[in-house]
């Protein structure tokens, strides 16, 4: 691979401020390029989300493969029998696996009208998805329908008498050398049944499962996926029209113009597979929607072109170690704190009341000190959080589990920017409090999310 390409690929990143938590290369087999930036770390488990659809479908195909499923034709409704089912009728009765497989049940679903958090409120899932309405011929329509994906989850627990998750950890991940994947990471519905997203694992073990179907399911000489499903779900069987007609097989999005299929989940969660460069490329990340088109950007002008022979390349040392710093300039570089304004001193320790918000926050508090290179966060009087000031995040442990990562930086002197994410969840905030005598004004943006800011207000009980 061009190594000089890749370099390129990593100021585009910069220039573009993408928010980035790894990036994987693998090529003939081999990592070429592992990066991962603050304050993500090889050993950070990612929020899959809806990747965990992908291996939902690798999990169907090997529960046809070993006889617990007839084919992909079955009817949908004979695995629930003695349910009494809303919304009956012929289209109904007529919507077989295939099309849960596809995303073209015809049920009235769809995750951005607020399907999906309906399911969530409900005591069993499993009856809310078969009670919707429908609205069109099974196999007629594209429609992302997470609900749809549950039901395949519920079918594989049925049929294998293993939950998918625990179907996938004795048939899928062990056989990949991937660790056991445990409840907390893979979390069930009210009634036990593993969710049809949500999944978590390292980005290494994305690569793994891109890795096996780019081997057409093989793993060491050990056939874990049929070949034949691999080609069939990744093949066209519907196309969403309300994205630039972007087609999907079974549980894969299919961008056959560029050369490779994907797994893919909301805040740029990817596993892209290329059979044509024997490439396998792994992203997490935490984006907008929007953003998300920028990794396109990078398979398209960076990483695909930079795979440009299927020999060896002339030596570029030079290139190489420009390559090598990017990498681990991208897992953070320490630098030097700048003095604190006149500001910090004045508001340290001091706390703030806040009028009333929808996060049901009474206080901030915050400390400054100038020997040191972190600061101090406190809402409501419970638990500091550490704050960095020298452009690296400082972790801190939450109850849950969950981790919360913060750095910080003086704006114009008057003003305080944290930058947060958890590190559990695709997620990207900025808080920017302006201090004012004795008061305070901050806002709060969701960058991947969006919407508009939410404001809080406080004054100095001090």
């Amino acid at each position: 691979m061009d190594p000089e390409r890749l370099v390129r690929m990593f100021e585009y990143i910069e220039e573009k401020d993408l928010n980035l938590h790894s990036l994987l290369l693998v090529r003939n087999g081999y990592l070429v390029t592992e990066a991962y930036f603050d304050p993500y770390t090889r050993d950070t488990a990612h929020f899959a989300a809806c990747i965990t659809k992908s291996v939902v479908g690798i999990l169907t195909g090997i529960a046809i493969e070993q006889g617990y499923i007839k084919s992909i034709d079955e009817p949908v409704l004979g695995f629930f029998p003695n349910r009494p089912i809303a919304n009956m009728d012929a289209r109904k009765q007529s919507m077989q696996l295939k099309h849960l497989l596809s995303l073209t049940p015809g049920l009235s679903c769809k995750d951005m009208l607020g399907s999906d958090a309906a399911m969530q409120k409900s005591k069993d899932w499993i009856q809310y998805t078969l009670d919707l309405p429908m609205i069109s011929e099974p196999g007629a329509h594209f429609t992302y329908c997470s609900p749809a994906v549950h039901l395949l989850s519920a079918i594989i627990q049925r049929q294998t008498g293993l939950s998918a998750r625990e179907f996938a950890n004795e048939q899928l991940f062990m056989p990949l050398g991937i660790a056991p994947v445990p409840a907390e990471r893979w979390p069930s519905d009210p009634n036990g049944i593993s969710m049809g997203y949500g999944l978590q694992l390292l980005p290494r073990d994305m690569a793994k499962l891109g890795h096996l179907y780019l081997n057409r399911g093989k793993w060491h000489n050990r056939q874990i996926v049929s070949p034949d499903w691999v080609a069939a779900s990744t093949t066209r069987h519907s196309t969403w029209e309300e994205e630039a007609k972007r087609d999907y097989g079974y549980l894969f999005w299919l961008f056959s113009g560029d050369g490779y299929y994907s797994a893919m989940g909301l805040g740029g969660q990817q596993i892209h597979t290329a059979p044509d460069k024997n490439m396998v490329v792994v992203v997490t990340a935490g984006l907008s929607p929007r953003a998300e088109d920028y990794i396109r950007e990078l398979m398209r002008d960076y990483i695909l072109p930079a795979a440009r022979s299927n020999s060896a390349l002339p030596a570029n040392p030079r290139a190489a170690e420009q390559l090598a710093w990017a990498v681990r300039r991208a897992g953070g570089l320490p630098r030097p704190v700048p003095a604190l304004p006149e500001v910090a001193r004045q508001v340290s320790g001091r706390t703030y009341k806040l009028e009333h918000n929808p996060f049901g926050w009474q206080t901030f508090s915050f400390s400054f000190s100038d020997d040191k290179v972190t600061a101090s966060f406190t809402v409501n009087g419970s638990g500091e959080l550490a704050v960095g000031l020298d452009d690296q995040f400082r972790i801190t442990e939450l109850p849950g589990p969950s981790r919360l990562a913060l750095k910080g930086y003086w704006e114009r002197g008057d003003a305080f920017v944290i930058e947060a994410t958890y590190l559990d969840v695709p997620s990207w905030s900025t808080l920017k409090a302006t201090f004012a005598g004795s008061e305070i004004n901050a806002t709060l943006q969701d960058t991947i999310f969006g919407g508009p800011p939410v404001y809080l207000r406080g004054t100095s009980q001090d």
